[in-house]
């Protein structure tokens, strides 16, 4: 049985992988701090939590290419849409804009991510194709406060990891969402393995007393 349930384990971990994507929990101590935004991935999710000053995100492109970013916010009571942000190249003297992705000017809509079964609203996006140079993204809030995610492209959270990786980031997430870990059972990522452990398991137990 219990070669069993390791070899279905490895079988999802060695047939889960798709595109490169990749989760960060971010923190930064203070204003000054730059969070890199990897571009060699497919797409990246970044969970961060406004306490009191923005968040700062920066880039460089060596030449011209296609990119999107989009902000989500948790669907929870008490999260404000009022997430926004702004793009700016830095230039010879200072830096100029790009883009100001405007929480007012958006219609917040629904979004269900896939892979972990956790509900967002879909706020300001932006896709384009920018020239060669080092960017910077400022996520921000009127007051600076509130979880937010600032999604590099497009694509569920968990795409491109193996298994064991997307159950260890699952959890990190159910944590950033502040929800139970247990409710990680009721995410594709569990629940199928574990409804075909427990009808082999069942099988297994009906052939050992009916046989």
């Amino acid at each position: 049985m219990y070669f069993l349930i390791i070899g279905i384990l490895f079988f999802c971990g060695f047939t889960s992988a798709n595109l490169a994507e990749a989760v960060e929990f971010v923190a930064p101590a203070s204003p000054n701090d730059n969070l890199n935004i990897d571009l060699e991935q497919a797409s990246e999710w970044y969970f961060g939590e406004l306490i009191g000053f923005p968040h700062t995100y920066s880039f460089k492109l060596t030449e011209p290419t296609e990119v999107g970013f989009s902000i989500l916010v948790p669907d929870v009571k008490g999260a404000s849409d009022n997430r926004g942000a702004i793009i700016v190249r830095k230039v010879t003297r200072g830096v100029e804009a790009v883009t100001r992705l405007k929480a007012s000017e958006t219609d917040w809509l629904e979004y269900k991510d896939k892979a972990t079964n956790d509900e967002y609203r879909s706020g300001p996006h932006y896709k384009a194709e920018l020239p060669a140079g080092d960017y910077l993204i400022e996520v921000n809030t009127p007051d600076n406060i509130g979880k937010y995610v600032l999604r590099f492209n497009d694509g569920d959270s968990l795409a491109g990891l193996n298994y064991f990786l997307k159950l260890k980031t699952s959890l990190a997430i159910k944590r950033w969402h502040e929800k139970s870990i247990l409710s990680v059972i009721f995410t594709p990522l569990l629940f199928w393995p574990v409804m075909i452990v427990m009808t082999v398991f069942i099988f297994i137990l009906y052939r050992r007393r009916y046989a």
